[in-house]
């Protein structure tokens, strides 16, 4: 920890510093690591919004929800400035979509700042609620404000597939997946739209490319929480 002591001798206090090595560790994989400096942060200075968003955001990230709305709604708490304050209710909708919390998942998408994720995550909200209308008219903003772009993409095959169109779903996976053949979420996705359109093997191939890159994330996990220690 070296480098740690370097940056920190002259101010142990010095937010900055801990931000920097926070990222620092962020760049190198070392997730626990940066988690820690980010909740040094948070000890010396509660209203730190942007440390807490970044602990929801890597919680989010190793699927960690509870957590991560803890640390978001801790987040909105310290009353950040008005842009931030969007991408926290960003980051807070979708972890409360993960965790099938539809309504208020979906009331703080409202309040999030404008863009192709946000649309995407508000369509497939809007859908898990039963408004399929809506939906549709959320993902289509989706697809015009981000045709490419990875969450519009996903929640454009998961409501495809929802709405019984899995030779349309398996078209938008398929240029996903040729983007980044090692995302596990697209691979999982294929593997729901072969099964759908009743195409076995190909179905079989893609769950266990899934649940080889899923091994991986796992494994890569629990190296990192050994690093941290």
């Amino acid at each position: 920890m070296l480098f740690r002591s370097e940056v920190l001798k002259y101010d142990e206090r010095s937010l900055k510093a801990r931000y920097a090595l926070s990222d620092y560790w962020y760049q190198r994989g070392e997730i626990t690591r940066a988690m820690f400096e980010l909740e040094q942060i948070t000890r010396l200075d509660p209203r730190q919004a942007l440390a807490w968003n970044q602990m929801g955001q890597h919680s989010i990230d190793f699927g960690r929800l509870s957590q991560a709305e803890r640390f978001l709604r801790s987040a909105l708490a310290a009353e950040p400035e008005a842009k931030l304050r969007q991408e926290i209710c960003l980051d807070l909708g979708q972890c409360l979509f993960q965790q099938r919390n539809y309504e208020e998942a979906l009331e703080f998408l409202e309040q999030a700042l404008p863009g192709p994720a946000t649309a995407a995550w508000r369509a497939e909200a809007l859908a898990a609620m039963g408004h399929d209308e809506e939906s549709r008219v959320a993902l289509a903003e989706a697809q015009r404000l981000g045709p490419g772009d990875r969450t519009v993409r996903m929640a454009t095959a998961r409501l495809l597939l929802q709405w019984s169109q899995p030779r349309e779903a398996l078209a938008v996976l398929q240029a996903g997946v040729a983007e980044n053949p090692q995302d596990r979420d697209f691979q999982f996705q294929l593997a729901q739209a072969y099964a759908a359109l009743g195409e076995t093997a190909e179905a079989d191939a893609a769950r266990e490319r899934f649940a080889a890159l899923d091994r991986l994330a796992d494994r890569y996990s629990e190296l990192n929480t050994q690093v941290g220690d």
